[in-house]
């Protein structure tokens, strides 16, 4: 895409977003050339018009493009003030840009041939702690520093569960997920008490799932003997945008307790959160 994108911004008034996304679905590989509006092609091109072209600057040509290719090299032409760019579409980029009902097909494709597509699985989710967490999530109304209609409540009664635990059962859940609002676990009676919730929906045959916060090597693993199948614990965004979301914990701080996590063999449950005013990078970064 050589002698082109000025053309398109500028006497077409397309976006770098629409020619990043349109130049994606056309080709993996591109080499492109960027023409700053110091250039005097550019400057030919406004002679007869406003600039109303405030955003085609090449920092601003760069995200666009970044969401969907991965730069592979950048040579400044001599004599000019001209870069080419190389360009190769990534595999999560091409993945994320795909269009919905593609991916719905695809999945569609991948259940019809392991699963039995008239089967869905029911789980049921039970906060056996609530409110008061000493984090600062920004989309969390379970923290103690917001004034939500969150009320607090503190570590429920083991034949509390397990009789939440049975009415889950007893409707078709085949899974049962607990959820504290803690920051982390403590080797306390608290958690002994988790254990124990853990042991005991078990014995009921059921799938068992927690998230209680961050977890070390030895907490996973008495989890993991106590019959626990999968653990909760989200990533929310990408590591760029994290500190916008969250400041009392950090990115690796969750990425740890994901290794203790399958350390132990439990299987893990982990995903994010979209519209926290992240970017297409930040998603993508997300999933990488």
């Amino acid at each position: 895409a050589l002698a082109l994108i000025h053309h398109l911004c500028i006497a077409r008034n397309l976006s770098f977003e629409m020619l990043a996304s349109g130049l994606a679905e056309f080709s993996k590989n591109l080499l492109i050339e960027f023409v700053p509006k110091s250039d005097p092609k550019v400057q030919l091109l406004l002679n007869n018009r406003a600039d109303i072209f405030h955003g085609y600057t090449e920092e601003n040509f760069r995200e666009s493009f970044s969401s969907y290719f991965i730069l592979q090299r950048e040579l400044e032409l001599p004599g000019s003030t001209r870069k080419l760019f190389l360009l190769k579409l990534e595999e999560i980029q091409e993945l994320y840009h795909t269009p919905l009902l593609e991916l719905i097909y695809r999945a569609a494709t991948i259940h019809r041939e392991y699963q039995d597509t008239a089967e869905v699985q029911v789980c049921t989710l039970l906060s056996v702690k609530t409110g008061g967490c000493p984090e600062d999530c920004a989309y969390c109304p379970q923290a103690a520093r917001y004034h939500t209609d969150i009320n607090v409540q503190s570590l429920m009664k083991t034949d509390e569960v397990i009789e939440y635990a049975r009415r889950a059962k007893d409707a078709g859940s085949t899974r049962f997920c607990m959820g504290a609002a803690w920051r982390e676990v403590r080797d306390n009676k608290d958690f002994d008490r988790v254990v124990e919730f853990v042991q005991e929906v078990n014995k009921l045959g059921m799938e068992v799932c927690c998230t209680l916060g961050m977890l070390n090597e030895q907490q996973a693993k008495r989890l993991a003997d106590a019959g626990l199948f999968a653990y909760n614990h989200n990533l929310d965004t990408s590591p760029e945008y994290y500190n916008e979301i969250i400041t009392t914990r950090t990115y690796d701080d969750r990425l740890k307790t994901l290794n203790n996590v399958r350390q132990a063999g439990i299987s893990v449950c982990c995903g994010g959160i979209v519209g926290l005013g992240e970017t297409h990078n930040d998603r993508i970064n997300m999933l990488h």
